[in-house]
């Protein structure tokens, strides 16, 4: 293709569109970020909760079901069962 008939970017038939799926994810991304943020003192106040709750005694299952569960004994995933 000679440099005469190259065309700008700015020119390209979806170029307006991937603006705006540009934009929607940025805004997407932002507001996931906000999300988690508010929710980090939350997550970290159960896992310190959790963990001091953990009795030694009990067999790794407990444990293995907190760190898979975000420290939530009530998430019904944490009730994991070996047979």
């Amino acid at each position: 293709m000679s440099v005469k008939d190259q065309v700008s970017v700015l020119d390209h038939k979806d170029y307006q569109a991937e603006v705006e799926r540009l934009e929607f994810t940025k805004e997407y991304i932002r507001t996931v970020l906000d999300i988690s943020k508010e929710n980090k003192e939350l997550v970290v106040e159960n896992m310190k909760q959790s963990f001091a709750e953990l009795n030694s005694k009990d067999s790794s299952t407990s444990y293995t079901g907190l760190l898979a569960n975000g420290g939530d004994p009530s998430n019904p995933i944490f009730n994991i069962s070996y047979s």
